[in-house]
């Protein structure tokens, strides 16, 4: 006679954002756990030392942030959280500097509030059906995050497309170069990635004509930032970008704006060989606790480009376009915001705040530093009113430019 147990775990307020409790099944008999979350919100890491579990439910009212030691994790069937309603973060990629894929069997369901579930590219691979996957009831915001990605396979397409109850595909990894070809994926993933500065490169192709990503930090303090490059497909004559600068995953429990402000390196939204036309991006800082960055923008020509949050927000270089009336909205922002890189006291600027050709630029309520570099045809600027004052309009870059092109004529430089 076999004689197994069951144990049962109640968590109520315990652990922190930045220091998760930790939680250990030592006995060798038990081969199932349930977890109920109460009280305000609960971040907790969890062992088997007893090496048993292979079964793990989860319910409550209360946001649950779970990290999962992976050797743990290897051994479980399933996680069953369908009980739950308040929004669950599972993290099953912890305690193991190599990455240990699930059972090939393993299945997950999520409950009624927002989840993020976090696996590997190995578990990913392994899976024998995406359908084994199930991310919950709720309608938006439930995250399937794997990292590690490469360029995509016919098989993680096909495993990714099977998975059901998620509307947001996760790619933060760590250095890796993720290609994705967007016309090949279905659900929500199609519409909607997250990605943070882990160092890696991001390429998306074939968008349609809507697309977010979502940016997070999550207190990543890689070195690093992450390039992104997004093209829409040749059989969409328009594509509408939203790119949100964030502090955390969409889900409750999990934003906390005591994260520093999150930096990408450079984000390239321009037209390629075969190409629709990415016309609108809309760029929107949100809270935390520093500006929000982008190192490096490049546009598309004749691209308007909208700037709105509740965070302070810095591009600090445009890379040059070739044609005239390029538009840069900012005229609903309230908080502080920089466009190009300020080149010290009496020194030229060192990153353009425009595209160099024109642009129509409109600056909005909170206070504004932006490099001008629009030589031969001048940007035209629109401050509010009060803020000829405030807003600091930088045209060293201009009057560089100017003193290292010769003049044809001494007609040219009078008329000048």
């Amino acid at each position: 006679m076999s004689i197994t147990a069951s144990i049962l775990v109640t968590f109520d307020s315990e652990g922190t954002a930045s220091q998760a409790s930790s939680f250990d099944v030592k006995g060798t008999l038990v081969t199932s756990e349930i977890i109920t979350s109460s009280g305000s919100s609960n971040n907790v890491y969890i062992t088997n030392t007893g090496q048993a579990l292979t079964a793990l439910s989860i319910n409550g009212n209360s946001p649950l942030s779970l990290s999962v030691d992976s050797t743990f994790a290897s051994h479980l069937n399933y996680i069953n959280a369908s009980a739950d309603s308040s929004g669950l973060f599972v993290n099953l990629n912890q305690g193991n500097n190599s990455p240990i894929p699930l059972k090939s069997s393993f299945t997950f369901t999520g409950g009624s509030g927002q989840d993020v579930f976090v696996i590997n590219k190995a578990t990913l691979d392994k899976l024998t059906l995406g359908s084994q996957l199930n991310g919950g009831t709720a309608t938006s915001g439930n995250v399937l995050d794997v990292s590690g990605l490469g360029t995509l396979t016919s098989t993680e397409y096909t495993t990714l497309n099977a998975t059901k109850g998620f509307q947001i595909l996760g790619v933060a990894g760590n250095g890796e170069t993720i290609v994705i070809d967007d016309s090949k994926l279905t659900n929500g993933f199609a519409t909607h990635l997250l990605d943070s500065p882990s160092g890696n490169s991001l390429t998306v192709t074939n968008v349609g004509s809507t697309y977010t990503l979502d940016f997070i930090s999550t207190g990543n303090t890689n070195s690093t930032p992450t390039n992104i490059t997004i093209g829409s497909a040749s059989t969409s004559s328009s594509t509408s970008l939203t790119v949100n600068l964030t502090p955390n995953y969409p889900i409750p429990g999990q934003s906390s704006t005591t994260s520093t402000g999150v930096t990408m390196g450079t984000l390239t939204t321009t037209s390629g060989t075969g190409m629709g036309t990415i016309t609108k991006v809309a760029l929107v800082s949100n809270s935390v606790t520093s500006a929000n960055i982008v190192n490096t923008y490049h546009g598309a020509d004749g691209q308007t480009v909208t700037i709105s949050g509740n965070n302070a927000f810095t591009i600090n270089s445009f890379t040059p376009n070739t044609k005239t009336n390029d538009t840069i909205n900012a005229s609903g922002f309230t908080q502080s915001l920089t466009l190009g890189t300020i080149g010290g006291t009496n020194a030229v600027a060192t990153g353009a705040g425009d595209t160099g050709m024109g642009d129509v630029i409109s600056l909005g309520s909170g206070t504004t530093y932006l490099a001008a570099s629009s030589v031969v045809n001048g940007d035209n600027i629109t401050l509010l009113s009060g803020h000829t004052s405030v807003d600091i309009i930088d045209t060293t870059l201009i009057a560089s430019a100017i003193a290292k092109t010769a003049y044809a004529t001494g007609g040219a430089q009078t008329t000048d």
